[in-house]
Protein backbone atom coordinates (compact mmCIF):
# COMPACT_ATOMS: atom_id res chain seq x y z
CA UNK A 1 0.00 0.00 0.00
CA UNK A 2 1.23 3.46 -1.19
CA UNK A 3 4.17 2.17 -3.43
CA UNK A 4 3.00 2.99 -7.16
CA UNK A 5 3.91 0.07 -9.48
CA UNK A 6 6.54 1.85 -11.02
CA UNK A 7 8.49 1.69 -8.06
CA UNK A 8 7.49 -1.54 -6.97
CA UNK A 9 8.92 -2.94 -10.08
CA UNK A 10 12.13 -1.39 -9.95
CA UNK A 11 12.42 -2.31 -6.63
CA UNK A 12 12.06 -6.15 -7.24
CA UNK A 13 14.14 -5.57 -10.14
CA UNK A 14 16.34 -4.60 -8.06
CA UNK A 15 16.31 -7.49 -5.49
CA UNK A 16 16.52 -10.07 -8.01
CA UNK A 17 19.89 -8.78 -9.26
CA UNK A 18 20.96 -9.32 -5.47
CA UNK A 19 19.36 -12.85 -5.40
CA UNK A 20 21.00 -13.73 -8.69
CA UNK A 21 24.26 -12.27 -7.48
CA UNK A 22 24.00 -14.11 -4.49
CA UNK A 23 22.53 -17.51 -6.59
CA UNK A 24 25.39 -17.79 -8.87
CA UNK A 25 28.27 -18.37 -6.02
CA UNK A 26 26.10 -20.58 -3.55
CA UNK A 27 26.61 -24.33 -4.00
CA UNK A 28 23.66 -26.62 -4.97
CA UNK A 29 25.12 -28.91 -2.29
CA UNK A 30 24.09 -26.46 0.58
CA UNK A 31 27.87 -26.21 0.80
CA UNK A 32 29.95 -23.28 1.67
CA UNK A 33 33.31 -22.46 -0.02
CA UNK A 34 33.96 -19.51 2.11
CA UNK A 35 33.56 -20.96 5.65
CA UNK A 36 30.48 -21.70 7.50
CA UNK A 37 30.68 -18.41 9.86
CA UNK A 38 30.67 -16.08 6.41
CA UNK A 39 27.79 -17.85 5.21
CA UNK A 40 25.83 -17.97 8.01
CA UNK A 41 26.25 -13.70 7.84
CA UNK A 42 25.77 -14.13 4.65
CA UNK A 43 22.43 -15.75 4.77
CA UNK A 44 21.09 -13.33 7.35
CA UNK A 45 20.90 -10.28 4.90
CA UNK A 46 19.79 -12.85 1.68
CA UNK A 47 17.48 -14.86 3.54
CA UNK A 48 14.97 -11.84 4.36
CA UNK A 49 15.29 -10.73 0.64
CA UNK A 50 13.92 -14.28 -0.08
CA UNK A 51 11.17 -14.12 2.63
CA UNK A 52 10.24 -10.25 0.77
CA UNK A 53 10.78 -11.83 -2.60
CA UNK A 54 8.40 -14.16 -1.22
CA UNK A 55 5.77 -12.25 0.07
CA UNK A 56 5.60 -9.70 -2.63
CA UNK A 57 5.29 -12.38 -5.51
CA UNK A 58 3.24 -14.98 -3.26
CA UNK A 59 5.61 -17.59 -4.53
CA UNK A 60 8.37 -19.55 -2.21
CA UNK A 61 11.57 -18.32 -3.10
CA UNK A 62 13.33 -20.53 -0.36
CA UNK A 63 12.10 -23.47 -2.96
CA UNK A 64 14.05 -21.88 -5.59
CA UNK A 65 17.44 -22.40 -4.59
CA UNK A 66 18.99 -25.84 -4.16
CA UNK A 67 21.21 -24.24 -1.74
CA UNK A 68 19.05 -22.79 0.53
CA UNK A 69 17.03 -26.20 0.71
CA UNK A 70 20.04 -28.50 0.83
CA UNK A 71 21.51 -25.80 3.71
CA UNK A 72 20.22 -26.99 7.11
CA UNK A 73 22.37 -30.76 6.02
CA UNK A 74 25.59 -28.17 5.60
CA UNK A 75 24.69 -26.99 9.06
CA UNK A 76 24.34 -30.15 10.69
CA UNK A 77 27.92 -31.78 9.12
CA UNK A 78 29.63 -28.52 10.36
CA UNK A 79 29.59 -28.38 13.51
CA UNK A 80 32.42 -30.49 15.80
CA UNK A 81 31.04 -32.51 18.48
CA UNK A 82 31.81 -31.05 21.88
CA UNK A 83 29.83 -28.68 23.21
CA UNK A 84 26.26 -28.18 24.42
CA UNK A 85 23.95 -30.68 21.99
CA UNK A 86 26.92 -31.89 20.01
CA UNK A 87 27.12 -27.85 19.34
CA UNK A 88 30.77 -26.25 19.59
CA UNK A 89 32.93 -24.99 16.75
CA UNK A 90 32.79 -25.33 12.55
CA UNK A 91 34.50 -26.70 10.12
CA UNK A 92 37.78 -24.46 9.97
CA UNK A 93 37.85 -23.74 6.81
CA UNK A 94 38.33 -20.44 5.14
CA UNK A 95 39.63 -16.93 6.62
CA UNK A 96 37.06 -16.67 9.09
CA UNK A 97 36.37 -18.04 12.82
CA UNK A 98 35.10 -21.18 13.66
CA UNK A 99 32.49 -19.62 15.40
CA UNK A 100 29.14 -18.18 13.37
CA UNK A 101 29.14 -13.98 12.44
CA UNK A 102 25.33 -14.12 12.57
CA UNK A 103 21.79 -15.45 14.14
CA UNK A 104 22.00 -18.61 13.17
CA UNK A 105 18.82 -18.99 15.33
CA UNK A 106 16.77 -16.39 12.92
CA UNK A 107 18.49 -18.34 9.79
CA UNK A 108 17.59 -21.53 10.77
CA UNK A 109 13.76 -19.97 11.83
CA UNK A 110 13.45 -19.20 8.38
CA UNK A 111 14.20 -22.67 7.14
CA UNK A 112 12.10 -24.12 9.20
CA UNK A 113 8.78 -21.69 8.39
CA UNK A 114 9.91 -21.73 5.01
CA UNK A 115 11.49 -25.01 3.51
CA UNK A 116 8.63 -27.39 1.99
CA UNK A 117 8.13 -30.91 3.71
CA UNK A 118 8.92 -32.57 0.67
CA UNK A 119 12.25 -31.75 1.04
CA UNK A 120 13.14 -34.93 2.92
CA UNK A 121 14.68 -34.60 6.27
CA UNK A 122 15.13 -30.71 5.76
CA UNK A 123 12.90 -29.37 7.86
CA UNK A 124 13.44 -31.02 10.88
CA UNK A 125 16.80 -30.40 10.38
CA UNK A 126 16.07 -27.01 10.13
CA UNK A 127 13.98 -26.73 13.34
CA UNK A 128 16.76 -28.67 15.45
CA UNK A 129 19.52 -26.29 14.64
CA UNK A 130 17.27 -23.11 15.93
CA UNK A 131 16.33 -25.28 18.91
CA UNK A 132 19.68 -26.35 19.77
CA UNK A 133 20.43 -22.77 20.00
CA UNK A 134 18.04 -22.06 21.58
CA UNK A 135 19.45 -24.56 24.31
CA UNK A 136 22.80 -22.68 23.84
CA UNK A 137 24.21 -20.45 26.97
CA UNK A 138 23.40 -16.32 27.19
CA UNK A 139 26.35 -14.78 26.85
CA UNK A 140 27.45 -16.54 23.95
CA UNK A 141 26.75 -13.17 21.50
CA UNK A 142 26.75 -14.83 17.91
CA UNK A 143 23.62 -16.59 19.32
CA UNK A 144 22.50 -13.21 19.72
CA UNK A 145 18.57 -12.37 20.27
CA UNK A 146 16.94 -11.75 17.10
CA UNK A 147 13.29 -10.24 16.98
CA UNK A 148 12.90 -11.95 13.11
CA UNK A 149 13.69 -15.19 14.90
CA UNK A 150 10.42 -15.85 17.03
CA UNK A 151 8.36 -13.76 14.22
CA UNK A 152 9.76 -17.01 12.23
CA UNK A 153 9.68 -19.64 14.26
CA UNK A 154 7.78 -22.78 13.51
CA UNK A 155 6.89 -24.40 16.62
CA UNK A 156 4.21 -26.93 15.38
CA UNK A 157 7.35 -28.13 12.86
CA UNK A 158 8.52 -31.43 15.38
CA UNK A 159 12.06 -31.17 16.85
CA UNK A 160 14.34 -34.28 15.49
CA UNK A 161 18.05 -34.84 16.11
CA UNK A 162 19.88 -36.36 13.63
CA UNK A 163 20.38 -39.15 15.59
CA UNK A 164 16.71 -39.59 15.67
CA UNK A 165 16.22 -39.58 12.43
CA UNK A 166 19.01 -41.79 11.79
CA UNK A 167 21.09 -39.61 9.82
CA UNK A 168 24.30 -40.76 8.13
CA UNK A 169 27.60 -40.18 10.03
CA UNK A 170 28.62 -39.77 6.99
CA UNK A 171 28.26 -36.61 4.23
CA UNK A 172 30.34 -35.94 1.11
CA UNK A 173 29.14 -32.66 -0.81
CA UNK A 174 29.90 -33.23 -4.32
CA UNK A 175 29.95 -29.90 -5.47
CA UNK A 176 31.73 -28.02 -2.30
CA UNK A 177 34.08 -30.68 -2.64
CA UNK A 178 34.05 -31.82 0.64
CA UNK A 179 33.53 -35.08 3.49
CA UNK A 180 32.60 -34.95 6.73
CA UNK A 181 32.52 -38.27 9.03
CA UNK A 182 31.95 -38.34 12.45
CA UNK A 183 31.60 -42.05 14.53
CA UNK A 184 28.28 -40.57 16.23
CA UNK A 185 25.78 -37.63 17.25
CA UNK A 186 27.50 -37.71 20.86
CA UNK A 187 29.25 -35.01 21.92
CA UNK A 188 32.27 -37.55 22.55
CA UNK A 189 32.40 -38.29 19.16
CA UNK A 190 35.14 -38.25 16.85
CA UNK A 191 34.99 -36.05 13.80
CA UNK A 192 37.22 -35.80 10.76
CA UNK A 193 36.51 -33.28 7.54
CA UNK A 194 38.25 -32.63 4.20
CA UNK A 195 38.09 -30.58 1.26
CA UNK A 196 39.39 -30.91 -2.10
CA UNK A 197 37.67 -29.35 -4.63
CA UNK A 198 39.23 -26.31 -7.61
CA UNK A 199 39.56 -22.80 -4.91
CA UNK A 200 36.69 -20.12 -6.04
CA UNK A 201 38.05 -17.24 -4.50
CA UNK A 202 36.98 -14.59 -1.78
CA UNK A 203 37.38 -16.20 1.80
CA UNK A 204 37.81 -19.54 1.04
CA UNK A 205 41.47 -20.85 1.88
CA UNK A 206 43.41 -23.22 -0.03
CA UNK A 207 43.35 -25.57 2.99
CA UNK A 208 42.16 -29.59 3.34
Amino acid sequence: PGVNEATRQTWLAELDACLAAWSSVASPDGYSWESYSYSEFQNEIMFPMLEARTRSTGVNQFTLYPFVKNYPIYSIYSWIPGGDHSFALSMPYGDSGTAPAASMRTNASYLAYRTPEDSAHVVELANWEAYRQYQQTPDNSYLREDPLHYIMAAPSIPVTSPAAMNLPRFHYFPQGGAFVWRTGWDNMATYFSMTCAPQHGGHEQPES
